[in-house]
């Protein structure tokens, strides 16, 4: 078994004594990364009335080891998504730092209406989502990676966000041709929503590569 203390990654003890808790458990992460951070928005989750965390509740120093890894996205503006934060290990992967952008931008346009409409319906449904993706970048990096999101509301306006932790799941690979783009080609051959206390949304029996959509219910 992983001890994620020997890594030097965060463990939490849940506080949510509930059916709805133990959906969490269902879900078989390939990251521990992904599994430290949704153990910690459980806890968030604790503590929230409604079961939407807002974002003020976020606390760096608890998930510092996560920090590089972490993109916030803010689904405040109707057919955007502006990453509100964006982890240093993620900018290197892109090779520049796109916090402030909106994170369509940086998916190609036959997928762009796909990518908006996972983030939104996750958002405002609320769920979660997991998905593994693949990427080839400008400088001619490939990864694969597995990327993990929970839902998060402003603190002021409960305007939906989306806290995501993505992280590299096989070794990176490089080719010598760059790319015009700073995302040249983006695939997600798995994806799954996570029932987070509100049931999942149905918009689809099947993902924008094809792929039936799995359903993690408790």
């Amino acid at each position: 078994m992983l001890n994620r203390r020997a890594i030097g990654l965060p463990v939490f003890v849940y506080g949510v004594r509930n059916m709805v808790q133990q959906g969490t458990h269902k879900t078989a992460f390939r990251s521990p990364r992904c599994q430290a951070l949704s153990d910690y928005w459980w806890n968030l989750r604790a503590e929230t009335p409604d079961g939407v965390p807002t974002r003020a509740m976020i606390d760096p120093g608890q998930i510092k080891p996560l920090l590089p890894y972490l993109l916030i996205h803010d689904l405040a503006t109707p057919g955007k998504s502006v990453l509100r934060l964006v982890g240093t290990a993620i900018a290197e992967r892109f090779g520049l730092d796109p916090t402030g952008r909106d994170y369509l931008e940086f998916v190609s346009p036959e997928r762009q209406a796909d990518a908006y409409h996972h983030l939104i319906c996750t958002a405002t449904h609320p769920c979660g989502m997991r998905v593994i993706n693949r990427a080839r970048y400008q400088s001619g990096k490939w990864t694969v990676a597995e990327a993990v999101g929970y839902p998060l509301r402003h603190h002021n306006t409960d305007a939906p966000m989306m806290l995501f932790l993505d992280d590299l799941v096989e070794e990176a690979r490089y080719d010598m041709n760059q790319q015009e783009h700073p995302v040249a080609l983006f695939h997600i051959p798995e994806r799954e929503y996570l029932d987070v206390g509100f049931g999942v949304p149905n918009p689809r029996e099947q993902d924008d590569d094809g792929n039936p959509i799995t359903r993690k219910e408790p």
